[in-house]
């Protein structure tokens, strides 16, 4: 994804806005994606109707290029909607490692905003890593057992109420 505000004049923007899938599919076939950021779009596009396989290939050419954490959730979830739990599995357990150190020092250093943000995206992937029969209480235990759902929720009952 581009670090550059996506142009609001776009038809890209305007298609995602107004939820135009079949659109967005249709435009990226008159031209080339020329950023993450349009890659990204026709991956959901492709996503939203339906189309694993193809999502799938345009979220695997995009976290290798780009592998931010809200691509993999992209690319875990498609994983599943088309059927290969392993390789969504493989997926799901690189990016935990990969999030566990950051959440970890969220938590050491009370940023629990940062935190839940970092946990959230985890949790609404749809498997589970926790070893079974795991009851942890404390936060780091808790991150360790890959608890998501449960740290979540711990965190959220001690924010201030808005």
């Amino acid at each position: 994804m581009s670090n550059e505000p996506f142009d609001p004049d776009s038809p890209w923007h305007h298609l995602f806005k107004t939820n135009d899938y079949a659109g967005i599919i249709e435009h990226a076939s008159t031209k080339d994606c020329n950023d993450d950021t349009e890659s990204l779009y026709l991956g959901i596009a492709y996503y939203k109707t339906s189309q694993w396989h193809l999502a799938n290939t345009i979220f695997d050419d995009l976290y290798a290029r780009n592998p931010h954490p809200e691509i993999a959730v992209y690319r875990i979830i498609s994983r599943i909607k088309y059927g290969d739990i392993d390789e969504a599995m493989q997926a799901y357990q690189l990016l935990c490692d990969q999030q566990n150190p950051i959440i970890h020092n969220y938590l050491i250093n009370q940023n629990t905003q940062a935190a839940l943000e970092h946990i959230l995206l985890l949790a609404a992937i749809p498997l589970n890593l926790s070893p079974p029969h795991t009851q942890p209480t404390g936060l780091l235990d808790m991150l360790h057992t890959y608890q998501y759902n449960k740290l979540a929720q711990k965190l959220l009952a001690t924010q201030p109420h808005q």
